[in-house]
């Protein structure tokens, strides 16, 4: 009896991603057929392999020949592997151009279970100039990561041998696919770039010779292998000295998308680079630098110079506060000199900032210093003798006569201008506080008990939460009593209702807090005034900066000497519209 001959199973294609637009379909040059056993890409018979047994192999390769050769011999693998799928896409869309066929590519990759590709940019108009991508979910680099850990160098060498073969045969010229970010490394992503090959003069002969199948001679292959360890040396250097620099380093594409983010940068900012990098830069900038156009006119000038150089500015870090950095950007062009993207370098120069700042202050009030001692001399005593006097003409001048209404305006602006002289000399006398452990519960009281009954204070609520764990701090009572009554009067003022229209009384609240963080004790005092603009908030420690017809501009910088005094340090929180925080830092030793 003649045997029966098994029914040919119709070829079942695979479940395909969604076609590219402009890209042949590789789906028509692969064939399954189960019955036989066969899996056919254009005649050809494939092997399935898992990944772990390629991963395996690899390892072999790698204990055997070393990181150079098992690099060589992947690569070499891939190509040729590429090439041909190239060649079965052409063959099953005859009469696709270059680019269509080039653009099955990324699909080919996904229906071989090599990884996920995304193109980026291409750049292929009459001729083929460079493409950019992404390998999301790389089989190779999730293979590295589990037989080897992280190392230093790009570890994709399968798909960009396959990469390379295939847009060489795609295109009909040498192109050489090359890794810049790869997962194995701990870069965020695997990125990729295609480019001719004669931009790489050492290796633009060995794509020759594997697009035509001329196998590598003896005489070259010492060459390859010192070419392969120059690059491989020369990369992770860079990638070393990139990723591990102390300073910020970041780059941004052609539209100021954050493409890489290195350790500087998380420590700096506070930012992982899988929190940043696809954001676009903005976010890092202030809101103020951002209304003023900054990012514009530094993108210009860097742009037009080629560079900006140590442009000190502001930047945002993760919890808010805002930095002060020196910035150095520098612009970045292809091959065809076209702007692709730019690098930028930050270095924190808040701390000298802070004691430029502290050493402008110091000659300010140097010369505020002789001044207070001149006005002291020259006004204070004539003003006790005026003072005196008015008060003698006002105790003579019976109560209904209108010139005692003048002699007790008169006196209140006496003692408003002695207030501003003995104010000045407060602000530039050397402080030696007398440190005795001291509750801040009590030193609040003591402020409190001379503000109440004052006009400004009247509906005023103090809500005063002092931590248990606060304990006695170390400071000088007196010139604490002095720091609380001018926090409590700004706070006072700044909740005040506007001419013609009260608040309500919630707005009128004062919470005064303290608690212990570490070696410090924190003291605040937050109201719910009005706030401050960035503008304002800058100034307002600066000696005689105010915003009110009445005030002197000494309440602040007073409280900031003697917390600088006690070595601490005063900080303001503000916003327009959310009122204003002031915290005190004190060491507890």
């Amino acid at each position: 009896m003649t045997p029966r001959t098994p029914k040919r199973t119709p070829a079942t294609p695979p479940r395909k991603s969604p076609r590219r637009r402009g890209a042949a379909d590789p789906a028509p040059a692969v064939a399954i057929s189960p019955a036989p056993g066969r899996i056919e890409l254009a005649g050809e018979r494939l092997l399935l392999l898992s990944a772990t047994a390629l991963g395996q192999l690899r390892r072999e390769l790698h204990e055997v020949l070393g990181p150079i050769m098992t690099h060589e011999v992947l690569f070499r693998f891939a190509f040729t592997d590429g090439a041909m799928a190239a060649r079965a896409v052409r063959a099953r869309n005859p009469g696709s151009s270059p680019r269509e066929v080039l653009m099955a590519g990324p699909v080919f990759h996904t229906l071989a279970g090599m990884a996920r590709v995304a193109v980026d940019a291409l750049d292929f108009e009459s001729e083929f100039r460079s493409l950019r991508g992404r390998w999301e979910d790389s089989f190779e680099a999730d293979q590295n990561l589990r037989l080897f850990g992280p190392v230093e160098w790009t570890a994709c060498w399968v798909l960009t041998g396959f990469a390379s073969g295939f847009a060489s045969e795609a295109v009909g010229r040498d192109l050489l696919c090359v890794e810049r970010e790869c997962r194995a490394r701990g870069d965020p992503l695997c990125r990729f770039e295609v480019l001719p090959a004669e931009g790489f003069p050492g290796l633009a002969r060995k794509v020759e010779a594997l697009r035509r199948g001329r196998p590598i001679s003896d005489r070259m292959r010492p060459a390859i292998t010192r070419l392969w360890e120059g690059v491989f040396t020369s990369s992770t250097f860079l990638a070393r000295v990139l990723r591990d620099s102390a300073d910020a380093i970041i780059s941004v594409d052609a539209d100021e998308v954050i493409q890489t983010w290195n350790r500087g940068a998380e420590e700096l900012l506070g930012y992982s680079s899988r929190e940043v990098i696809g954001r676009h830069f903005r976010f890092l900038v202030p809101p103020d630098l951002v209304e003023r156009g900054e990012l514009e006119k530094i993108r210009t000038v860097a742009r037009e110079q080629g560079s900006l150089r140590n442009y000190e500015t502001r930047r945002l870090a993760r919890d808010g506060t805002e930095l002060h950095v020196s910035l150095t950007r520098t612009s970045i062009y292809d091959a065809q000199g076209r702007y692709i993207g730019a690098s930028a370098i930050l270095r924190d120069i808040t701390e000298r900032k802070r004691l430029v700042e502290q050493l402008i202050q110091a000659e300010r009030l140097a010369e505020v210093g002789e001044l207070a001692a001149h006005v002291a001399h020259e006004i204070k005593n004539p003003l006790a003798g005026i003072s005196g006097a008015i008060q003698v003409l006002a105790d003579r001048t019976p109560p209904d006569d209108p010139r005692s209404e003048v002699f007790c305006e008169v006196l209140e602006h006496i003692q408003r201008l002695d207030r501003t002289v003995v104010s000045l000399l407060t602000l530039t006398r050397r402080y030696r506080p007398s440190k005795t452990p001291t509750d801040l519960s009590l030193v609040l009281d003591s402020a409190l008990s001379q503000l109440r009954g004052t006009e400004v204070f009247a509906g005023v609520e103090i809500l005063a939460e002092f931590s248990p764990d606060t304990g006695p701090v170390p400071v000088d009572p007196q010139q604490f009593i002095q720091v609380f009554l001018n926090l409590l009067l700004n706070a006072a003022q700044a909740t005040e209702p506007a001419p013609g229209r009260p608040s309500p009384p919630a707005d009128r609240r004062i919470h005064v807090r303290s608690r212990r963080q570490g070696q410090e004790v924190i003291a605040e005092v937050e109201d719910h005034g009005a706030g401050m603009s960035p503008e304002v908030l800058r100034q307002v420690l600066k000696p005689f900066f105010t915003t009110r017809s009445r005030g002197t501009g000494l309440g602040l910088p007073i409280a900031r000497r003697i917390l600088e005094a006690h070595g601490g340090r005063l900080v303001v929180d503000s916003a327009a519209g959310r009122g204003t925080t002031v915290r005190l830092f004190l060491p507890t030793s």
